[in-house]
Parts: structure tokens; C-alpha cells; sequence
């Protein structure tokens, strides 16, 4: 599924793609990665397809509870996007990254860039640290 997915993108984003995915590799490299299509269980698109590390268990507001990934990373129209999902609250990735981290758009589980070269490459390598840990 990831080659697929990777083989599916522009040449500039799957090469920005395979440089997230090996810094992340090369910081965890016991880490397996994780694909999700985008699709809910009736198969309808419901978000762009990512691939994801680590693991915790998501409460929904209803109660239900699911295995998601604790970093996400997900091409996009206009880039890419960088979920950390497992974090304690919706402010600490800004105050943490959001005036070191470069050209990007920070918001509470999300950083958001047009290509891996916009970011400060030893900021990103934190902000990894940050989310596997």
C-alpha cells in the first residue's frame, strides 16, 4: 500500500515523502509505518490517505475508542501535513514549534508546508522526538 501511495504522487512529493519517511526511520528505526487509505468503513473518502507511526488508543467524544497512529504524515494540494495526534492539549505544538519550525502553519495536532525544505530540519527531527516519544 505505501509504494502504491508514494508511486501515486507528483515527483517533487514523493521525493519530500521519502525524506520524512526516512528521517522518522532513521530516528525510530523501530518503527514500522502504518497505511490509511482515507476512507471510513462504508469506503467513502473522508481525508487524504496518510501513513502513520506509533500507536495510542483515540476516546471519541461518543465513547467509542480505535488504535490511531501518534505521527501522521499526509500529502496534500497544496503540500504536506504532519499530524501529531497524542499530545496532552492543543496548544503545546504551537508553543513548542510553531515560531522555530519554519515556513509552515502550526495549528493544535497539525503543521502544515508546501515542501521539507521550507522546514528547519533539526526543529523537524525534535518535532518527531516530540510526537513518537
Amino acid at each position: 500500500m505505501i509504494p502504491t501511495y508514494l508511486a501515486s504522487l507528483n515527483d517533487a512529493q514523493r521525493l519530500d515523502m521519502q525524506g520524512l519517511l526516512q528521517m522518522v526511520q532513521t530516528i525510530f528505526p523501530n518503527q514500522q509505518p502504518t497505511f490509511f487509505d482515507g476512507k471510513n468503513k462504508e469506503g467513502k473518502v473522508v481525508t487524504n490517505p496518510s501513513i502513520g507511526f506509533g500507536s495510542y488508543l483515540h476516546r471519541y467524544a461518543d465513547g467509542r475508542e480505535a488504535q490511531m497512529y501518534k505521527l501522521g504524515l499526509s500529502a496534500n494540494a497544496k503540500g504536506f501535513s504532519l499530524y501529531l495526534l497524542d499530545l496532552p492539549d492543543r496548544e503545546i505544538l504551537k508553543e513548542k514549534f510553531e515560531h522555530r519550525v519554519g515556513k509552515a502553519k502550526v495549528t493544535g495536532y497539525c503543521i502544515q508546508f508546501k515542501k521539507l525544505l521550507d522546514l528547519d530540519q533539526q526543529v523537524l527531527k525534535e518535532i518527531i522526538e516530540f510526537g513518537l516519544n
